[in-house]
């Protein structure tokens, strides 16, 4: 194994200079701007935070409209895993598609939809009017409210897939137990069963509300309409300031409160994943304790079947209807529908076609690049006993957790000057993207392919260092075919997310660069709502597709 180790020094040489550049040298340079203010080193920023009002009200809305979606996230998934987990409740199949739909759309193309729906001329508000005769809307989308709800639909489904997994891998014979003793359906509840997935509950919670505080999209096109800022929209706002001074500075520093709240949020998911104090949640196969709903058994599954297509299916109908109809605001009959909108964006509109050939370039070329390094880094930290492999899986792993907004602004200040020594300048390109991206989502790619290189014996490479191979005919005859599943399936978890993804991009594109979600984003806030919601049907196309061809392909490796 030393052998082969060694023969590869070169290609891991590579990867950690990858590492230093994608990785390392941004972050020292946001932390470093934050502290220098007039090209001097100064805490003049942060006093300038500290002493601001408006930042303090600013952090207390980002607070609030996290913490309050959390919430409603953990009580609608929970509620919603148990009763498809732990009761006899009609038609479980369909009720899981309607719960995954939100997870598979972005958030801002969810508040987009939300906004047709519940804007003081969306489709629901206007239906309500003409019932009612009201002059005024029933509700208005725009606000803390609305946000809070619209990252309520977007974040259940995580809770949902956490708490699903918890259940249907508990024991339920505490639950027997306990009804054995005399308690009540409510008593085991609040008693047995949500203690024992309490570490799951938890950690849902958490990467909750880090995901949602550190949300751009749906604060900025639900906020900005009422001057709601919250820190990700504050610190976009700043950077486009232009007549404020230091303003790039203003922004690390008003950064690091979410990196902080970030690394908070890592601590706590370590600490609740890895806490032993909690029983017990078996791998073995048992007999699972499924309530009988009795004569409640259709209600209750026409109620949640409503409810889901209210929060999952409505939304998409919404875009789809806007995106058929000749104008914004037009009731959707036979008379307003025209596919004009798609040929519009599909053949004409300069911006739209760009935008699709971008990021499909962004996409593909992230994960093909992320892929590559992560299997050199995967390999290092799963396969050799070096010591500092500790310290580059945690390198790695730093980016994702952090909010999007500081990996924008981070490269932003790597490299709006040529990057040292190499004297390489990609600002206003559509290369400084592909690198965010890179830098963003390669912890995923690492990840998934130490997870399948675990799985690899080292008697096979042993082998193959025996019989002379190199570093890298070891690679390509021995581990690549066995880690095949792993590398594709890491593949498809970068390229999904990376076609749809808005807030780095939406720092980071210039004129001619634009992506899908940046287009969609700049479309809705210019009010061509038709040709924003006929590339938002493109873009979810795109999305369900890809996903498709993943399980597909995963279907087919495993069978």
């Amino acid at each position: 194994m030393k052998r082969l180790i060694k023969s590869g020094n070169w290609i891991y040489a590579i990867a950690f200079l990858a590492l230093a550049i994608l990785i390392i040298y941004p972050m020292i340079i946001i932390v470093y701007r934050s502290f220098t203010s007039e090209n001097e080193l100064s805490l003049q920023n942060y006093i300038t935070v500290l002493t601001d009002a408006s930042m303090y009200e600013v952090l207390w809305n980002s607070l609030f409209v996290s913490i309050i979606s959390t919430i409603f996230s953990l009580i609608i998934g929970v509620a919603l895993s148990w009763f498809v987990s732990r009761t006899d409740i009609k038609g479980k199949r369909w009720l899981t598609l309607g719960i995954m739909i939100p997870f598979l759309i972005p958030s801002f193309i969810s508040a987009i939809s939300w906004r047709q729906l519940l804007s003081p001329v969306g489709y629901l508000n206007k239906i309500y009017m003409e019932l009612t005769g009201a002059t005024e809307p029933f509700v208005s989308i725009y606000g803390p409210w609305g946000i809070i709800f619209v990252m309520t639909v977007s974040s259940f489904s995580l809770v949902f897939m956490i708490t699903h997994t918890a259940f249907q891998n508990m024991d339920s014979s505490y639950e027997e137990a306990a009804q054995i003793s005399g308690a009540s359906r409510l008593r085991v509840m609040k008693d047995v069963t949500i203690p024992l997935i309490k570490p799951s509950i938890l950690s849902s919670a958490v990467l909750v509300f880090v995901s949602n505080i550190s949300n751009f999209g749906v604060p900025s096109i639900l906020g900005f309409h009422e001057s709601y800022f919250v820190l990700t929209t504050k610190i976009y706002q700043l950077l486009n300031d232009y007549t404020i001074r230091d303003s790039f500075s203003i922004a690390a520093s008003l950064s690091m409160v979410l990196v902080l709240i970030a690394v908070i949020g890592i601590w706590l998911q370590y600490y609740l994943t890895n806490k032993k104090s909690y029983a017990v949640v078996t791998g073995k196969s048992s007999q699972k304790m499924i309530v009988n709903l009795g004569k409640y058994r259709v209600v209750i599954t026409t109620l949640i079947g409503g409810l889901l297509f209210m929060i999952s299916v409505a939304p998409v109908l919404a875009i789809l209807a806007t995106s058929l109809t000749k104008a914004y605001g037009l009731p959707p009959t036979l008379d307003n529908l025209t596919l004009e909108n798609y040929r519009y964006i599909l053949f004409e509109m300069p911006m739209a076609k760009r935008s699709l050939v971008n990021s499909l370039i962004l996409a593909f070329g992230a994960a093909t690049i992320a892929v590559g390094i992560g299997i050199v880094l995967a390999y290092f930290i799963t396969k050799t006993n070096v010591k500092g492999r500790q310290a580059i899986s945690f390198i790695v792993s730093l980016p994702y957790a952090l909010p999007g907004t500081v990996i924008g602004l981070a490269i932003i200040l790597a490299w709006i000057k040529p990057l040292p020594i190499f004297e390489v300048s990609i600002y206003n390109t559509l290369w400084i993207i592909l690198v965010a991206y890179v830098m963003y989502y390669i912890t995923l790619a690492v990840q998934t392919i130490s997870s399948s290189l675990i799985q690899v014996h080292g008697s096979l490479e042993e082998a193959a260092r025996i019989s002379g191979a190199s570093w890298l005919q070891n690679m390509r005859d021995i581990v690549l075919p066995l880690i095949k599943p792993g590398v594709i399936s890491g593949w498809f978890l970068i390229f999904i997310p990376a076609l749809s993804e808005l807030t780095i991009s939406i720092l980071l594109w210039s004129s001619g660069n634009e992506t899908i979600a940046v287009a969609v984003y700049n479309l809705q806030e210019q009010g061509n709502m038709t040709s924003a919601s006929a590339l938002s049907m493109v873009m979810i196309f795109l999305i369900i597709a890809g996903h498709q061809l993943s399980n597909w392909l995963s279907r087919r490796m495993n069978g």
